[in-house]
């Protein structure tokens, strides 16, 4: 039965390698263990052969011995038997003794094996014999004699060997004599030379260790061929051959494991009837299967050669195999890493087959291309036709270059996915000279860009939003350096005592000019995140419901204003002034975007924005957020210039309706509270604005701080003004006096610390943030409080640094006047800084 394989498939590389293996050895111990069984079969056959052919060897031998024993006595045979008739004619043993000598002598003269033979009458006396000194003597004890007196047909019987007159061995052979009616009357006995007997059997092989034993049937060996000694006579009751013929086998093959010679033997026996003698060939064991061990160790050394040469060949396989293993899952190891470096880069490879105008791509293109599943292999047509159509000729003409030998191409493309949206892709293809079997091709990488080319527009915006601030907020510090002097004048002159009424009424309209361009220049501010910020932990929907009143009188009843806030919302940290002014800001643009009226949405919400929005939006980090959305009915804004919208003074509105600083305030509000702002513009159906400012860990609110109670605005300390603008020195030091103090003056840091040190009773430190030279007027003041614990100090600015200001917040303990001021303005703060009434650090 097949086994059936694994599918390279569906199989991983270890679990095929590993069942490949395992097939590889379970075949080599397989074809192992069938040589062991072949060379097993083929040695017991060979066993089995060398065995029967001994087996077979020895019975011939038996057989041979047996035929040559009959043949040696059946001359005596028949001689006893002719002495047999003479008896009756002679009248028995008893008969005359000199027929009986004519008788004997003339039957031994024709038997020239023969030692003697002799005639002994009912009671075992020997009567006549060839040998004359035996005469008188009994045999009544023989075997022979016993065994013819009581068995009347036992034929010719032979008993024990004896050493004869002249010292050789002999084998007595009777017959039995009867008289009338079969009566026994004696025996007639021949003697039969041995040695005649051992000539023939030493012409007879049995080979080295090998046996010829005759046994009598009484258990006595009668002979055996070769030995050490005179075996004649020797008991033979536990020989396996005598206990076989005792068992009545009359012939058979026996396995004597210790036979007489001490030596495993394969015997054949043979029992002769008459004259009642047992025959036995034995070959030794060993001896006859020597042929066969020394074809077992010839096959068995062979056997190990081949094994040997097996394992040798299964251990090179292996090794090869695991070698061709480790290099394929190194091979699979980088496919992996090509293919997650693909992944995570975005990007794909394909090969175009001009000749056939086919495209083999890898896994990765169906996802950069959005298809359902990875393909093998598609026509270039079909391949192109996912090309935008403005892109999809360049693409072509750069590849049929390139497989030309024009060089390689570098194309930026556009394609459309099925579901409809729109990627933009990097290619960039060589030359695949190909063989002589294939044309030349091209291979090619592509890869997504579409978010690195968001991201690219996005950090360019930003930079150049950054640039715009850094330049705005620098001249906002220098408009309000003059406006201070402006305003500070203009309140002057609104107030002489000999100002007449037209002197007033032209300072107050100067003043509302200057009102306006400071407002300006505090959008200018909050667009470069230059302005300070009081945030505290606020609930967004109660912002949201505290400007909802304020919006329905601004709206007007044309605009319909729905508010959507999230039941549990979460807190947040932002300055609640400043929100509230982002508010009514996006409710007045979305307002005048709706000029045939519309609706009006505000909506909060919680939000996690994850690592991809992040990627995605480069001023955006991942994390939870509160969502202030503002969505409008209106015009909405053209994809063309929706990056622009928070750009300060790029308005869509016409000439003269608009500053431009609205929504650039938004963005630098949003952005300087940590936040993100994100918007979304469809011309014909409206704009959402969709603010994310940071959820705050804190979960308590925080009250907003107690109005400072007012105080006397005149006093006689003295002042020390740091300031680098000569005409907003001379503007505060003149304001000061006025209101009773004492000045020094200093233009730098050093020379503030120099008036510091000069002794001079200094009650308050009022620096400007922003100084010429090494120090500036946080580390004037750091230095001072440290030579002066007692020192009081005021800062102004026309905008914040991060001397004073972190994350859009004053530094606890901070007392800020900000430019422009009023003198009014200036002596609410110095009165307050002298008395140590510090802000709040909520």
């Amino acid at each position: 039965m097949n086994e059936p394989g694994p599918s390279a498939v569906t199989m991983p590389a270890q679990a095929s390698y590993d069942w490949l293996q395992r097939r590889i050895v379970f075949a080599a111990v397989t074809f192992a263990l069938a040589l062991l069984a072949v060379q097993a079969f083929q040695a017991w056959n060979g066993y089995r052969t060398a065995r029967t052919k001994a087996e077979r060897r020895a019975t011939n031998l038996v057989y041979i011995l047996s035929a040559h024993m009959q043949e040696a006595v059946a001359a005596l045979d028949a001689s006893l038997v002719q002495i047999g008739a003479a008896s009756a004619r002679l009248g028995g043993p008893s008969g005359d003794a000199g027929d009986w000598s004519a008788v004997l002598t003339g039957a031994i003269a024709g038997l020239p094996n023969t030692g003697s033979l002799s005639v002994t009458d009912s009671q075992g006396v020997i009567r006549h014999s060839t040998v004359a000194n035996v005469l008188g003597q009994s045999r009544q004890d023989l075997y022979l004699f016993q065994t013819l007196r009581r068995q009347a047909n036992a034929g010719m019987v032979a008993d024990r060997p004896f050493k004869g007159v002249t010292g050789e061995m002999l084998i007595p052979l009777g017959r039995r004599l009867e008289g009338p009616a079969d009566t026994f009357q004696g025996i007639a006995v021949a003697t039969m030379r041995l040695p005649q007997l051992r000539e023939f059997y030493h012409s007879i092989d049995v080979g080295p260790g090998g046996l010829i034993r005759i046994l009598h049937p009484d258990g006595q060996v009668l002979f055996r061929e070769p030995s050490s000694q005179d075996p004649i006579g020797e008991p033979a009751l536990d020989d396996p051959v005598y206990r076989a013929f005792r068992a009545g086998k009359a012939d058979g093959l026996l396995d004597e494991e210790s036979g007489p010679n001490g030596r495993p033997l394969i015997t054949a026996f043979h029992a002769l009837p008459s004259p009642g003698l047992l025959l036995a060939v034995s070959l030794d064991r060993k001896a006859t299967s020597a042929e066969w061990r020394n074809n077992l160790a010839v096959d068995g050394g062979l056997l190990a050669a081949e094994l040997l040469v097996l394992a040798i060949a299964t251990a090179t396989i292996l090794q090869l195999l695991r070698a061709r293993h480790t290099a394929t899952l190194r091979l699979a190891s980088r496919e992996r890493q090509l293919l997650l470096a693909e992944s995570i880069a975005h990007m794909g490879a394909v090969t175009f087959d001009v000749a056939t105008a086919t495209v083999r791509p890898s896994p990765q293109i169906a996802a950069i291309f959005g298809w359902p599943e990875p393909v093998e292999e598609i026509p270039l047509p079909a391949f192109l036709a996912a090309v935008h159509e403005a892109d999809r000729q360049p693409l072509s003409q750069a590849i049929a270059r390139c497989a030309e030998g024009g060089g390689p191409y570098r194309q930026e493309f556009r394609i459309a996915r099925p579901d409809g949206s729109v990627r933009i892709i990097w290619s960039e293809g060589f030359q695949d000279k190909g063989t002589r079997a294939s044309a030349a091709g091209v291979v090619a990488i592509c890869q997504d860009v579409t978010d690195r080319r968001m991201a690219e527009r996005q950090l360019a915006q930003a930079l150049k939003m950054e640039g715009v601030g850094q330049l705005t907020g620098g001249v906002a510090h220098d408009f309000n350096n003059l406006l201070t002097v402006i305003i500070g004048n203009l309140d002057m002159l609104a107030e002489w005592p000999g100002a007449d009424a037209r002197a007033r009424e032209t300072a107050e309209i100067a003043l509302k000019a200057a009102d306006r361009g400071a407002d300006l220049v505090r959008s200018l501010l909050a667009f470069s995140r230059k302005q300070p910020l009081q945030p505290r932990v606020v609930n967004l929907n109660e912002i949201v419901l505290e400007t909802d009143h304020l919006l329905r009188r601004t709206l007007g009843e044309q605009v319909e204003l729905e508010t959507s806030p999230e039941q549990k919302i979460w807190l947040t940290m932002v300055d609640p002034a400043q929100l509230q002014a982002a508010l009514i800001n996006l409710a007045v643009n979305a307002r005048d975007a709706m000029t045939q009226g519309g609706k009006l949405t505000i909506e909060t919400g919680n939000v996690v924005l994850d690592e991809h929005y992040a990627r995605l939006n480069a001023d955006a980090r991942p994390g939870p957020y509160v969502l202030l959305a503002v969505s409008d009915t209106g015009s909405g804004i053209p994809a063309a210039i929706l990056d622009r919208v928070f750009e300060p003074f790029f308005t869509t509105k016409e000439t003269g309706k608009g500053t431009g600083l609205g929504l650039s305030m938004v963005y630098g509000f949003i952005k300087q509270s940590n936040g993100h702002i994100k918007i979304y513009s469809e011309v014909g159906h409206g704009t959402t604005v969709k603010l994310y400012l940071p959820r705050s860990e804190t979960t308590a609110l925080v009250e907003a701080p107690a109005t400072a109670a007012e105080l006397d605005q005149t006093g006689n300390e003295t002042v020390l003004v740091v300031e680098d603008d000569a005409m907003v020195r001379d503007f505060v030091v003149q304001q000061l006096r006025q209101l009773g103090y004492r000045t020094r003056l200093a233009g730098n840091g050093r020379e503030a610390l120099a008036a510091l040190d000069d002794g001079a009773g200094i009650d308050l430190l009022l620096t400007d943030v922003i100084l010429p030279g090494a120090l500036t007027g946080k580390q004037v003041a750091d230095t001072a409080q440290r030579r002066r614990p007692d020192l009081k100090v005021l800062f102004m600015s026309g905008y914040t640094e991060n001397a004073i200001v972190h994350h859009g917040r004053l530094d606890p303990g901070v007392l800020l006047l900000s430019k422009p001021f009023r003198a009014s303005d200036l002596a609410q703060m110095v009165r307050r800084a002298i008395a140590g009434n510090q802000p709040s650090d909520a």
